[in-house]
């Protein structure tokens, strides 16, 4: 029940927040699909300068690395760095977050990270999985260097945040309706027995991905010889989890 409730909350706010029409189609899509592309969101010089700025605080005490060495984080970054302060402050964007989850309340970071090949890495947010199961929630992710199959590119399985499809696709994986995570068997299980598909996100530096990350996703994982930059505002109308308040890095 608690998922088609949250799912009244959400349907409340589209009805009493305005319309945009310049951003009708992109919403329209977000909502179907579970996502959006912006190409040329920043140039390839900001991506660059950007680029440095995560190398330079991946080095500090606050950030965060994977178990396999792979995936190197800094939960906050906007906090120490000014690059990244103003970084997702853009009119679409605020529109798209207003109307999909909520206009007034917004709990929001920015995570920067550095992905590279190590053996046996699951990608970046350690294979597939839901955010949440019975909320919304949206990330803006920005790709800082270009991206492709082999270079750890985000994939999403389309029409998995739909309240109904979390309940349908859970039960016919015989899992709990609370369960977010899903073992590669069971994705094969998934795709091959329905009409879902997984789409590979590719992009060069600068593109932007709106994402709705209740849907099944991961970060397909990295092959040899390759790095990938990245940059990612996660917003959400409820507060935080305990774990990743942890490791924000603490304010100046």
């Amino acid at each position: 029940m608690k998922y088609f409730l949250s799912e009244l909350k959400y349907s409340f706010n589209n009805l009493v927040t305005n319309s945009n029409q310049n951003y009708v189609q992109a919403y329209n899509e977000l909502k179907e699909k579970g996502f959006v592309i912006v190409e040329n969101f920043i140039s390839k010089d900001n991506a660059a300068e950007l680029r440095k700025e995560i190398d330079y605080y991946l080095k500090k005490d606050y950030s965060w690395n994977d178990n396999a060495g792979s995936d190197g984080r800094v939960y906050g970054i906007e906090r120490v760095s000014d690059l990244f302060k103003n970084l997702f402050k853009n009119e679409k964007l605020h529109y798209l977050y207003s109307k999909y989850i909520d206009a007034k309340n917004c709990n929001e970071f920015i995570m920067a990270n550095r992905v590279e090949y190590k053996e046996g890495n699951l990608g970046s947010g350690g294979g597939w999985h839901r955010d949440s199961m019975n909320r919304r929630q949206l990330k803006f992710i920005l790709y800082l260097t270009d991206v492709n199959e082999e270079s750890g590119c985000f994939q999403y399985i389309p029409g998995t945040h739909k309240p109904l499809e979390k309940y349908r696709i859970n039960k016919s994986l015989s899992k709990k309706l609370s369960d977010p995570r899903y073992s590669q068997e069971e994705i094969s299980k998934l795709v091959s027995n329905s009409a879902y598909n997984i789409e590979d996100l590719i992009g060069e530096q600068g593109t932007l991905i709106v994402v709705e990350t209740s849907g099944i996703h991961r970060g397909k994982p990295i092959e040899k010889g390759y790095v990938r930059y990245a940059a990612t505002n996660y917003m959400s109308d409820a507060d935080f989890s305990l774990g990743i308040k942890a490791n924000l890095v603490k304010n100046k």
